[in-house]
């Protein structure tokens, strides 16, 4: 296979100060659907606090099926007990319009599923493809009734709606646990127009963090997953001090994240690899998410970073140093090198996108 990959890459900063508000996700314009649920119901997760509504009204099609009482227990989220499966059919869409869209504004949107042997197979392995309208989202392989698993795009609406589509491929009947709609600021995530969608191949948070970080600690309620350190061979580094964005920051990545971060141990050099997708072009945006966490004033030591593409020399940037006021984060692309001189390169978060291009319909 030919492991080719484009890049893209974007800069950022940030500064420590006040932390994110927490308010009605309503007010937030959050949209949540508990697919599965009884027609007309909605609750407060108490995880989360975000507010859920049934999927009556955004489709009419499908059965609502319960997970077996044996996966309860693996349903992270109370979105996850129940689903709707599609036995009939090669595809069947939800759509979502006014007031929840506006045409030109930007999403996250995001799909949710829990097998949990509603059906009584117990493990059947199954796939089925995720579409926006009639744009290839992802293909879902359900591996095993207990585990959960999630796909986010950030897209723009080029219409007044979104629909989301289940299409039936002949290896299983296809099924949806909830889905997830979430404003995005025009100026975030400038790659994602018009013209082209970011679909998330994952977002890693790094360092000592042990638990998902979701909304209210990220007010844009993006799923941070944990990664652990040992993997590479890395030292994790923490601390205390609030980090928040730069009025030009193009991500606003919550603190929590921010706060804490991963270092090599035994070199200055920090490589972050992945395992490219089957085919002969993998197409990636990635976005490297970086803060200056230890006190280096007083000191003759800084912290500059040479960023290499596949061994590609592609930038160099200086991080500020902290003081009891201020923290720098940046945002940009994977191996890290430090010269000499300076402190160890250092890597918080790793949000990794992979572009598609979109016609102008999404029905």
């Amino acid at each position: 296979m030919d492991s080719r990959f484009w890049w893209s890459f974007f800069l950022a900063l940030a500064m420590a100060s006040a932390g994110a508000r927490s308010q009605s996700t309503d007010a937030l314009g959050f949209l949540s659907i508990d697919c599965g649920i009884a027609p007309g119901s909605s609750y407060v997760d108490s995880t989360t606090g975000i507010s859920y509504v049934s999927d009556t009204g955004f489709i009419d099609t499908g059965v609502n099926r319960n997970i077996s009482d044996d996966y309860v227990g693996n349903a992270r989220y109370q979105q996850l007990l129940t689903l709707r499966t599609f036995p009939n059919g090669d595809r069947n869409c939800y759509t979502i319009g006014s007031p929840a869209v506006v045409q030109g504004s930007k999403y996250l949107l995001r799909a949710w599923f829990l097998y949990g042997n509603y059906d009584g197979l117990n493990g059947q392995q199954q796939s089925f493809d995720i579409y926006l309208g009639v744009n290839y989202w992802d293909r879902m392989n359900i591996a095993t009734p207990e585990s959960f698993y999630w796909t986010d795009i950030i897209t723009v609406a080029n219409t007044g709606d979104l629909s989301v589509c289940l299409v039936n491929i002949g290896m299983g009947t296809p099924f949806i646990s909830g889905i997830d709609l979430r404003p995005v600021r025009d100026n975030l995530y400038p790659a994602a127009h018009e013209g082209q969608t970011l679909i998330l191949f994952n977002r890693w948070n790094l360092g000592e963090a042990s638990e998902t970080v979701r909304y209210p600690a990220d007010p844009i309620d993006r799923v941070w997953t944990p990664w652990s350190s040992s993997q590479l061979n890395l030292n994790d580094v923490s601390t205390d001090s609030t980090v928040q964005n730069l009025p030009q920051d193009l991500f606003e990545v919550p603190s929590v994240v921010m706060q804490t971060a991963v270092t090599p141990i035994d070199s200055s050099t920090l490589v972050f690899p992945w395992d490219p997708l089957p085919g002969d072009v993998n197409q990636f945006f990635p976005i490297l998410h970086i803060s200056e966490i230890v006190d280096l004033s007083g000191t003759s030591q800084s912290r500059q970073f040479n960023y290499y593409m596949n061994g590609l020399p592609m930038l160099r940037i200086y991080i500020l140093p902290l003081t009891s006021t201020r923290a720098t984060s940046t945002a940009t692309c994977p191996s890290l090198r430090s010269p000499p001189i300076t402190s160890p390169s250092r890597l918080s978060a790793t949000p990794l996108y992979r572009p598609s291009s979109m016609p102008w319909s999404y029905t």
